[in-house]
């Protein structure tokens, strides 16, 4: 009986010993596993940094185009002003031009007819000497 229980007991042995390297090899494998598990979130981590950095430059260079979107408008929108500004300063001083014009047409329009009813009295007199210049000779 004992040497049944030895023999008994050996199995037992043998089947823990085959046990422990089968859960020595599990070990292994699951620690294998657990190193790519980590390998493969090292990597993922890097790329998601990566990303994260690629996207934050994107977002600012599109931030700077943006500013400088808003600046030029900004610009242009000055620009802008200062041409309406300029326009109206220009519309006032072509009111005053034609202002001054129509005063000089009018003050020219009152000259050349002071200068008609002026000539039109040289000639009445240019005739009335030429009688008198007619009538001298005639009585002579």
């Amino acid at each position: 009986d004992l040497s049944n229980d030895l023999e008994n007991a050996k199995i037992t042995i043998e089947d823990l010993e085959k046990k422990t390297e089968n859960l020595k090899d599990e070990r292994e494998i699951l620690v294998k596993d657990l190193d790519q598990d980590r390998n493969e979130r090292a990597r993922r981590e890097k790329e998601l940094v990566f990303e994260k950095d690629r996207l934050e430059r994107e977002w600012e260079k599109e931030k700077v185009e943006k500013l400088r979107v808003i600046d030029e408008r900004v610009q242009l929108a000055a620009a802008l002003v200062e041409c309406m500004e300029d326009r109206a300063r220009l519309r006032g001083k072509l009111d005053e031009i034609t202002e001054e014009r129509d005063r000089l047409t009018k003050s020219t329009s009152d000259i050349a007819i002071e200068r008609d009813r002026l000539l039109s009295k040289v000639q009445e007199f240019g005739r009335t000497s030429q009688r008198d210049i007619e009538t001298i000779l005639l009585e002579r």
